[in-house]
């Protein structure tokens, strides 16, 4: 008998967590978090990339000591741009779906936000020492297993 590590059982209580989380917030309130979850899961490295760039233009433009000042001020932008895209994308969910897809669809989106959160947080912990929290568990089986077959090819 296959028994699962502490990080499934971790993963599991948490989907759950983001399951009842989902029915309190309907689908219209867990629609903008899985899109940006999901956003940077997929382009998580690029982003990195386009910031990193975006960082060293500015610092070479206005001198190296506002290169602080101006990270401060893109973080800032950033941060002020996502919330008011997540609004407009709540109104457009709420707008779009009735009342028992936004009781439906709360739930799952709620799931698979969790989902994809523990996933990047295997991702990040299935490499250098903190391979040791995830090994044992199914998902990091899953991941090695993966992994290894992506990396003999």
């Amino acid at each position: 008998m296959i028994t699962p590590g502490w990080f499934d059982v971790a993963t599991a209580a948490y989907v759950v967590y983001g399951i009842r989380k989902g029915r309190k917030r309907r689908l219209s309130g867990e629609f903008p978090g899985v899109v940006c979850v999901l956003v940077f899961a997929i382009t998580g490295g690029g982003l990195f990339h386009w910031t990193e760039r975006a960082l060293a233009e500015a610092s070479q433009t206005v001198k190296k000591y506002v290169g602080g000042v101006s990270f401060v001020s893109l973080a800032i932008a950033s941060f002020v741009m996502v919330q008011l895209f997540k609004r407009k994308m709540r109104a457009w969910a709420d707008s779009r779906f009735e009342a028992t897809w936004q009781k439906v669809g709360g739930p799952v989106l709620g799931g698979v936000r969790c989902f994809v959160v523990a996933v990047i947080v295997l991702m990040v912990c299935g490499h250098g020492p903190l391979r040791v929290l995830v090994d044992g568990s199914w998902m990091g089986k899953v991941q090695n297993a993966w992994v290894g077959k992506e990396a003999s090819s």
